[in-house]
């Protein structure tokens, strides 16, 4: 299932490291042209990482096993340092919520509609299904607070946000795949 979900968040990374990334920057208070925004995207060490890694693929090249024993263990700092950053900018301090809440309808609400759509329009089943659906309704994710920092955005907000929806997703996401898997098939 987790490499369905990477498969299927191949897109959502895509637009995340580009797009928003971008709008970002173009909405921030920097006052950056579009010529100096397109060259902070084509500098985003993601966006490296993701074309190196993609060329290694469609290649064949593989990485030879010390550099591997060496990189992997950096790798898997990734996830902790996110939850350390997360719990650094966890706050439930709410100023707007309004805006809160319509967000996270966006976010996680319409996402679900979004995944239900997508499982009817493609025909998915089991397993596979289940995965579309919660990463289209899962919670803001860690860039809602990365790029918010980097362009000079609102970060009390982008802090609530990613606050409010990890904690509703942690209520959300066990209830959403109890009821999946009575609904869909494995």
């Amino acid at each position: 299932a987790l490499v369905e979900a990477m498969i299927f968040d191949i897109g959502n990374a895509i637009s995340t490291i580009t797009i928003a990334y971008a709008l970002a920057f173009f909405y921030g208070p920097l006052e950056l042209k579009m010529k100096n925004i397109f060259f902070n995207v084509v500098k985003l060490p993601a966006l490296w990482a993701f074309m190196v890694v993609i060329t290694m693929n469609l290649s064949g090249y593989h990485l030879p096993d010390t550099t591997l024993s060496i990189i992997d263990p950096i790798g898997l700092l990734t996830n902790p340092i996110i939850l350390v950053s997360l719990g650094i900018y966890f706050s439930l301090r709410i100023e707007n919520l309004r805006l809160l809440l319509l967000t996270a309808g966006v976010r996680m609400g319409l996402g679900f509609v979004i995944g239900i759509s997508f499982v009817i329009l493609f025909e998915l089943e089991g397993l596979t299904a289940i995965v579309v659906v919660l990463c289209c309704a899962g919670p803001v994710g860690f860039n809602a607070l990365t790029f918010p920092s980097l362009a000079k955005l609102d970060m009390n907000f982008a802090s609530a946000i990613t606050s409010m929806t990890v904690l509703l997703g942690l209520f959300t996401t066990p209830i959403l795949m109890y009821l999946l898997q009575i609904f869909i098939k494995i």
